[in-house]
This record gives C-alpha cells, sequence and structure tokens, in this order.
C-alpha cells in the first residue's frame, strides 16, 4: 500500500466489512467502482492498468495484484456496471451518483483519522521537555504512526528491508505511541475505536491482496499447520500476557478449523534449549544472555521450577494436541535414494540460506538452519506443488517473523520461473496474517481478535530491544569498576532489565544512547524498590498463607463441633427410643397378661384395646419435648467442646 492514504482507505474498508460481512472482493469493489467513476466515462474501454495505478496513488493500495482487479471487473459486468466486450471490459453506466456516495464516506474516514494523529500529535508532544528537541507537526505524527504500524508487520510491505532494526530515536517514538494506544485503550476512548478501525482495514487488506480466492463458508481440507519455535512459546503462554492471548486464541481458531497443529523436532529442540539458557542464567546471574520468559519472570522460578518444565516439556505438547514431527526427506519412497522425480520437491536450500542472511537480522548461524530446514520440509511436503487455496495448501509454517515471511517470498519470486509459484500459496505465513485469515472466517466468535492484536504490538514496542539489553549489560560492566559495585550488586543491577524493564524503559525513554547517562544512583534506588517490593510481595504472599491456614483450621474446628453435636444428638436418641421401647414392651405383657387371666373374653379383648391406645398416647405427646431436650443437651455439648477448640486454636495460631 501507499501508506500515506491508506490510514483513510483501510478506515473505510473496516466500515464496509462491519455493514456488509461481504467475501474478500465484494470489499474491495467499492473502491473498484470509485477508481471507474473518477477516470472514465460511459462507454469507454477500463484501463486495468491505470486503475492500479489510480488505487496506488490515491487511495493507498499500492501495487493491487490485476489478478484481483480482473476478478473485480468480471463482478462488476454481472452487476452491469462494465460491459465485456472485444477482450476488454467497458463502462456501461454513470458512476458520479456512486462515486458522491463513497466521497462522503472516504471524507468521514478521513476526518477520523484525523483526530487520531490530533490526538497522537498531542499527546508526543507534552513528551517534548523528556527526549523532544522541538514539536512534531501532525504530518510528522503521521509518517511516525504508519512506520509503527509497518514495524510491527499490518501493511503490505514493497521492501522487506522496512522490517529491519529501527533507530534509536524511532524506537523512542514507538514507545510512545505504544503507550499513548494503551492508555487510550484503557480509557475506552473514541480515539481507540478510530485506531481499532484503521488496524481492521489493515488485517483485511491483507487477505485481500494475498488471498481474494478466500470463502467465508470454505472449509479446510487436510491441512497441517506447523509453528515455529517462538510462538510455541506464546502457546505455552510463556511469553506477555498479550502475546500468549493472541497465540491461545490462534490456537482455539485452528482447531475450530479442523486444522492440525505439529511442530518440527528442531523446534522442538529449540524450545528446549532456549528455556534450558534461561535456567543457566538463573544459576549464573552474572552471564546473563539470550532471550526472557516473561511468564518466568513474573512468577520468579527459581532453577529448580525451570527445570521442572524442561523435563515435561513433551507434556507442554500433548496438553495442546501439538505433535512433534522429524522433517521429511526428499526420498518419495523413504528409502534415501534421490531419484529424479524428487528433484522437484527441492527448494534449493544452500541458495535460500544465502538470500536469508542478507535479509533476515540472525543471532547465531543455528537459528537460520532451522528456518531454512522448516520452509524446506514444507516444499517437500506439498511435493512442489502449488496451491491457490489456502484451503487446501496440505502444509504451512507459521512464524511470528515478519521479515522471514517477506524474504522467503522475495526467494521464491526471484528464482521461480513459473508466474502460478510466485502467485500461490506461500510456504510460510505470518501469525498475523493467518490469524486475519480465520478471523474474517469466524467474525462473530472473534471479534476481539483486532484489539488484542493491536495492544500486543503496543505492548512489546514497551519491550526492550536487543540493543538496549546489549548496551545496558555494557553499562553494568563500567560500574563494576566502581569500588562499591561488588560482583553481587553488579548482578543484582543486570537482572533489572529483566524484572523491572518499564521503569528502566521510562528512566531512558526507551532510547539506547541514553544509557550513558544512567547514573550509579539511578540503578540503586530502582533496585531498592524492587527489592521492597518483591518483600512486599513475600509478606503479603505469606499473609495469605498464614490467613488459609487459620481459614482452614476454624473450618476443620467448625466441622469438628458440629460432629460432635450431631453425634450426641444420636445418641441421646437411641438411649430415649430404647427406654420408651421398654416402656412400651413392658406395657404390651402386662394388659396381655391380663387379658389372659381374664379367659380371653370380649369385654377383656376391648379393654385391651384401650390400654394399647392409652400407652400410644402416653408416649408420641412426650416425643417433641424429648427431642426439645436432645437438642437442648447436644447444643449444650456443642458449646463446651467449641470452647476447648477456641483454646487450641489460638494456641496453634500463636506458634
Amino acid at each position: 500500500m501507499d501508506n500515506q492514504n491508506a490510514l483513510t482507505s483501510t478506515a473505510m474498508l473496516a466500515a464496509i466489512w462491519e455493514q456488509e460481512k461481504k467475501d474478500n472482493l465484494e470489499l474491495i469493489l467499492p473502491f473498484v467502482i470509485y477508481s471507474i467513476g473518477k477516470n472514465f466515462s460511459v462507454g469507454n474501454r477500463v484501463d486495468i492498468t491505470s486503475i492500479a495505478t489510480y488505487l496506488s496513488t490515491n487511495l493507498g493500495f499500492y501495487d493491487m495484484p490485476h489478478s484481483v482487479l480482473q476478478k473485480a471487473f468480471r463482478r462488476l459486468s454481472k452487476i452491469n456496471i462494465l460491459e465485456r466486450k472485444n477482450l476488454g471490459f467497458f463502462l456501461k453506466i454513470d458512476l458520479s451518483e456512486k462515486c458522491s456516495t463513497i466521497d462522503l464516506q472516504l471524507q468521514q474516514a478521513q476526518k477520523n483519522t484525523d483526530e487520531v494523529i490530533k490526538a497522537l500529535t498531542e499527546y508526543l508532544n507534552q513528551q517534548k521537555g523528556r527526549f523532544l528537541k522541538k514539536d512534531f507537526s501532525e504530518k510528522e505524527i503521521k509518517n511516525h504512526f504508519i512506520e509503527f504500524l509497518e514495524t510491527k508487520g499490518y501493511f503490505v510491505y514493497e521492501k522487506i528491508e522496512k522490517l529491519q532494526e529501527i533507530s534509536a530515536r524511532e524506537n523512542t517514538i514507538y514507545y510512545h505511541i505504544a503507550q499513548f494506544i494503551i492508555a487510550e485503550y484503557h480509557k475506552k476512548t473514541v480515539v481507540f475505536s478510530y485506531i481499532e478501525n484503521i488496524v481492521k482495514g489493515l488485517l483485511l487488506s491483507r487477505v485481500i491482496y494475498g488471498y481474494v480466492d478466500v470463502t467465508y463458508n470454505e472449509k479446510f481440507k487436510d491441512v497441517c499447520v506447523y509453528v515455529d519455535t517462538t510462538l510455541l512459546l506464546c502457546i505455552f503462554a510463556f511469553k506477555s500476557d498479550e502475546q500468549n492471548t493472541v497465540a491461545s486464541q490462534l490456537v482455539k481458531i485452528l482447531f475450530n478449523n479442523n486444522i492440525s497443529i505439529k511442530c518440527f523436532r528442531h523446534n522442538y529442540d529449540e524450545v528446549y534449549k532456549i528455556i534450558e539458557a534461561y535456567k543457566y542464567n538463573i544459576l549464573n546471574p552474572s552471564n546473563r544472555h539470550g532471550q526472557t520468559i516473561e511468564y518466568f519472570d513474573k512468577l520468579r522460578y527459581s532453577a529448580s521450577d525451570v527445570e521442572r518444565v524442561l523435563r515435561n516439556l513433551e507434556d507442554y505438547f500433548k496438553e495442546r494436541s501439538i505433535e512433534i514431527v522429524d522433517t521429511p526427506t526428499l526420498s518419495s519412497d523413504g528409502s534415501g535414494t534421490i531419484v529424479e522425480s524428487d528433484f522437484q520437491k527441492a527448494i534449493g536450500e544452500t541458495e535460500l540460506k544465502e538470500h536469508l542472511s542478507k535479509k533476515v537480522f540472525y543471532k547465531n548461524d543455528m537459528a537460520i538452519s532451522n528456518d531454512v530446514e522448516s520452509i524446506s520440509a514444507i516444499h517437500i511436503l506439498r511435493q512442489g506443488k502449488t496451491f491457490k487455496k489456502i484451503e487446501k495448501c496440505k502444509a504451512l509454517f507459521v512464524t511470528t517473523n515478519h521479515s522471514l515471511v517477506y524474504a522467503t517470498q522475495e526467494f521464491i519470486n526471484n528464482t521461480s520461473s513459473s508466474v502460478s509459484l510466485s502467485s500461490s500459496v506461500p510456504l510460510l505465513i505470518s501469525d498475523l496474517e493467518l490469524t486475519s485469515l480465520l478471523w474474517l472466517k469466524n467474525p462473530k466468535r472473534f471479534s476481539d481478535f483486532p484489539t488484542l492484536k493491536l495492544i500486543e504490538s503496543a505492548r512489546i514496542s514497551l519491550e526492550p530491544t536487543e540493543q538496549i539489553r546489549t548496551e545496558f549489560i555494557k553499562k553494568i560492566e563500567q560500574f563494576k569498576n566502581e569500588p562499591t559495585v561488588t560482583e553481587e550488586r553488579a548482578a543484582a543491577y543486570r537482572q533489572l532489565i529483566y524484572t523491572e524493564k518499564e521503569k528502566l524503559m521510562e528512566l531512558i525513554d526507551a532510547n539506547p544512547e541514553n544509557i550513558s547517562n544512567i547514573q550509579l544512583a539511578d540503578l540503586e534506588d530502582i533496585s531498592r524498590q524492587h527489592y521492597s517490593s518483591q518483600l512486599n510481595d513475600e509478606n503479603k504472599k505469606l499473609k495469605q498463607q498464614l490467613e488459609e491456614r487459620a481459614r482452614k483450621i476454624r473450618i476443620e474446628s467448625n466441622e469438628k463441633v458440629e460432629r460432635v453435636r450431631e453425634i450426641t444428638a444420636k445418641i441421646l436418641k437411641i438411649i430415649i427410643w430404647i427406654f420408651f421401647a421398654i416402656v412400651f414392651i413392658v406395657g404390651i405383657i402386662s394388659i396381655y397378661t391380663k387379658w389372659k387371666e381374664s379367659n380371653n373374653n370380649y369385654r377383656s379383648f376391648i379393654l385391651l384395646g384401650f390400654s394399647f391406645l392409652g400407652i400410644i398416647d402416653a408416649i408420641v405427646p412426650r416425643c417433641r419435648r424429648v427431642n426439645k431436650l436432645i437438642m437442648i443437651l447436644a447444643n449444650k455439648r456443642k458449646m463446651q467442646v467449641a470452647r476447648k477448640e477456641q483454646e487450641r486454636i489460638k494456641k496453634i495460631l500463636e506458634n
């Protein structure tokens, strides 16, 4: 996209989708109609190149594929806007009224976008004294906002170089843009809803560019997704809350679409090594390296805690139904022998690795080798075939690395002699793009996805970059020359980039160049606050544990007292009923004996009956009184036991 105009067009695109929920091609038709109406009169032949140029220059849809426009033209010919004849398309009706309607929609979208830029400009200029030397103009802010969205992968890129390491100054600005977005999100302002509309439109445009043939009701058939290392860490909820939530939603959508999830063995090994490196960082904090694991930081995992995760790592995969598999070989029959027909499945790993090394930043050779192996494996699983529909593409590698996606597609485009290969479903796709695609298939069920993804992007922008971590560690090494800085204290300072990263980022305004200005007193103050907070947390935790213990003891005591009352009542009832039974039996025997003595005459029989009723009448009315007496005695016993239990609990809690 031409990103200057993209903010307006995508905001309008989101509005169209909210109203219509139509297929991808239908979404872009208003823009195509507008472009035709602005450039051609009734009876004119519509030139596809002119429309593509107008879409790029005036509406922000950069380099719209001609295949998409041809499909749009065919759709317009079916509704009698265009007429197809002489191998071309001709305008059939006057479009001035439709253009006027679209002009109003564009103006509203532009107004909303301007409000976002105005609010962001005011916010950033309030930070002037901290990191800016002059006020920003709204035009400059608009450029920075677009660049921020570019670095997060929302735009369709012309050149992947845009994804490379950003400058220190840009990092600082993006940091404050992220703070602005999160602040607006928490306040639930109308400005955030406008930002959200822009992001929704950008997500929609990504799908339109790459997957115009997608229909919302088409099912995935025998498609398997292979996930990369970072995405696995997010799925296991080991990264930040926002990253974990988005990854969890992606997994849910995949399963809802009957798409199985797998990972290659080398990605499993990479996850293991990252967690293992974290364990060694705990054991040797003075030489901490590798990426952090936010979930472990948050819960202050010990080395033994991390070791437990490593022992049970395969269970994390099983619980989430992620199968660990080996990469396939070129050999069709599995014997290891490669025949001529197998070569079409080869992607050219040596050439791909060389290309990626120039286009994507890698910390080590293992990382690039793993990516090349994953991409090659997908190519082999597809048997070198191309697919026009993502729902039938057999295998797909999903990564969080946008640079890798674009660099690989660039390699395919440059090395493929076949147009179909470069325009087919790619071998790998970003998690953002795949989730966007699946979100469009399930818009109601996963309506919160755009917001989650936007907040995730903003949160990540508040994280220290690798450059900041590196410079910070160097600064700590300088402080070690100070006589007051012992090895233990230096180790504690190093941990701050992980444990108190928000405060450090605020201290340096997210600019690595400001690390040189950090004073020892700054670190000591942050460190003191950290350990004070940690102590408070531990005290709160201990207090909660004691309260929980006391609560359980009281519950157990109350249950014991209640059981004593119930048992006492049962025993007394048994005794009373035994007494009544004895009285009843004795009475019956006495009556029966007298009846026998009277020679069993009729009169004696009647008297026997009345005597029997008399015994019952003597017992029954007293049952209620007896029950009351039983309850009084049982409660009295309960109170005696309760007093003893209170004394016992008091002694326990005092200890």
